[in-house]
């Protein structure tokens, strides 16, 4: 008899157990869901208000940005490139394709000015101390109100007698020519931009122009990513570009020169604004 009552007593307990374990785990269950639930709604509001924020943020810089046009739409401004190859165009299939002249259509587009271009002072194979500086008083008297300077590319080939200089003499020079165009009157806004394809010789000067950018408070347009590790911004060889050139697969092609004009319109719409 005694047997038979532990038996039964612990077959209850065992029952008991296994009920006691399912309901705790029936509730655990509840309890999960719940909380998953609960997180789940927590979780929809915070990504609904993060979208909301999103959407004002959109429409505030849409707003803004037509502010900005609306600021300056029909302003005249006058646009004086200074530079190498690059600038005058080498290798766009068309003159509306070279850097010079999409910088412009950008300026119009997006902050409402209605741009003049300049002659300035651009011609393939020269640097600051051949021509650049030079034709200083030329673009002077084209009265700009902003000038981009690109040198460097040519300054920096030693082989290249009558254009190299040595880095210390191309940011002597380059800040010659920047204090020179802020000394005016109504001095024009500058930007800077780095040189082209040359890689540990393009890095050396590179680093020049933004140590000059940095202390006179000119913004540079770097566009060393947009030659370096890619192959679709020059080339291919031997297509005709706009001066009824062959490309020789080195200075940009189309899409390169929209790149430049972009970088360039970075900092473009920042002082211009």
């Amino acid at each position: 008899m005694r047997g038979n009552k532990i038996t039964i007593t612990l077959l209850l307990l065992t029952v008991f157990t296994f009920v006691f374990i399912g309901f705790s785990y029936m509730l655990f269950k509840t309890e999960v869901k719940n909380t998953i639930a609960e997180d789940k709604v927590v979780a929809d509001k915070f990504n609904e208000k993060q979208e909301a924020l999103e959407q004002k943020k959109i429409k505030e810089a849409e707003e803004e940005k037509k502010r900005i046009y609306n600021k300056h739409k029909g302003e005249p401004l006058i646009y004086s490139p200074m530079g190498d190859s690059l600038a005058l165009g080498l290798h766009a299939t068309t003159k509306e394709k070279k850097y010079t002249a999409v910088l412009p259509q950008l300026i119009e587009e997006n902050l409402g000015y209605s741009v003049t271009v300049a002659d300035g002072a651009t011609e393939g194979g020269t640097g600051l101390k051949d021509f650049g500086i030079p034709n200083l008083p030329k673009v002077i008297a084209q009265k700009p109100d902003l000038v981009t300077i690109e040198f460097g590319t040519n300054d920096s080939d030693e082989n290249f007698k009558k254009v190299y200089s040595t880095p210390e003499e191309f940011e002597e020079r380059l800040l010659h020519v920047i204090n020179t165009l802020k000394s005016q009157e109504k001095p024009p806004k500058i930007i800077l931009v780095t040189t082209w394809g040359l890689f540990e010789r393009s890095f050396k000067y590179d680093a020049v122009i933004e140590k000059v950018g940095k202390q006179t408070g000119v913004p540079v347009a770097n566009i060393q990513s947009i030659w370096y590790g890619r192959n679709d911004t020059f080339g291919p060889k031997g297509y005709k570009d706009l001066f009824g050139n062959e490309s020789d697969g080195w200075h940009p092609n189309d899409q390169g020169h929209k790149e430049i004009a972009n970088q360039i319109f970075e900092q473009a719409y920042e002082i211009l604004k």
